[in-house]
């Protein structure tokens, strides 16, 4: 799921009796951030846990500086947790205003062998009930016959 310019769709489901809304967002061509927070707003005045998907940041840098303000965002907008993705690279992790934010989960499966920061990855698990989410991280290494390795 996810859209370009501005077009971003909302991705709704009910899991054991959990309303769930995935809410994109595309940085490089789709909607501004303000209007994804309003999605996510609205989605949760419905009383549905609310989850983005970010792709955002900049290639191969570590830097989550320019993405903090957009967590932010998301998170004052009700988003129960913000997972990004685009870098290549496993950015850190922190908890914003009560959220769970992941900026980049690196890559999991990718031919990228080059730079030993573009061959790890976080497979994250998402336990979701009525009392809220629970995460596991499972990281990973890619070797370079293409397989994906837990590593922990």
């Amino acid at each position: 799921f996810g859209g370009v310019v501005g077009n971003e769709p909302v991705y709704r489901t009910e899991i054991k009796g959990v309303p769930l809304s995935f809410v994109s967002y595309n940085a490089f061509y789709g909607t501004t951030s303000d209007a994804v927070a309003e999605a996510v707003a609205i989605e949760k005045a419905k009383g549905r846990t609310v989850i983005v998907f970010a792709h955002w940041g900049e290639e191969y840098s570590t830097s989550t500086e320019l993405l903090r303000g957009r967590a932010e965002k998301f998170a004052a907008s009700g988003a129960s947790l913000i997972v990004g993705a685009h870098p290549h690279v496993v950015l850190p992790s922190e908890i914003v205003d009560g959220v769970p934010v992941y900026y980049s989960l690196g890559n999991f499966m990718f031919d990228q062998y080059w730079n030993d920061s573009v061959t790890h990855g976080v497979a994250l698990e998402v336990l979701i009930d009525r009392d809220g989410l629970s995460l596991r991280e499972h990281y990973a290494d890619i070797s370079r016959d293409g397989r994906t390795c837990v590593t922990q």
